[in-house]
C-alpha cells in the first residue's frame, strides 16, 4: 500500500515539476527542452552538493567516534570564543 502511495505522490510531484518547467520556460522565452536541460543541470548540481554533505557528515562522525575528548574540547573552545564575541558585540 505504501509503495502505491509513494508512486502516486511521486507521479504527482513529477507532473507538478514538469508544469512548473513549462511555465518557467514560457516566462523566460526559451524552449521547453532548454528549460528541462537547465532543470536537469540544476538537479545534478544539487545531488552533487548533497553527496558532498553526506561525505562530510560521515567524515565528521568518524572523527568524533575516534577522538571524543578532542571533539568535546573543540566544542568547548568554540563555545567559549562565541560567547566572548557575543559579549563584545552586545556591550558596544
Amino acid at each position: 500500500m505504501s509503495e502505491n502511495l509513494n508512486s502516486e505522490v511521486g507521479g504527482e510531484a513529477c507532473q507538478s515539476i514538469e508544469a512548473g518547467v513549462e511555465r518557467g520556460a514560457a516566462a523566460l522565452g526559451i524552449g521547453v527542452s532548454a528549460a528541462k536541460e537547465r532543470f536537469d543541470h540544476a538537479q545534478e548540481y544539487l545531488e552533487d552538493g548533497l553527496d558532498y554533505a553526506r561525505m562530510a557528515r560521515q567524515t565528521l562522525a568518524d572523527f568524533v567516534t575516534r577522538q571524543p575528548l578532542l571533539t568535546i574540547g573543540g566544542a568547548f573552545l568554540i563555545g567559549y570564543l562565541a560567547a566572548r564575541m557575543l559579549r563584545r558585540v552586545s556591550s558596544s
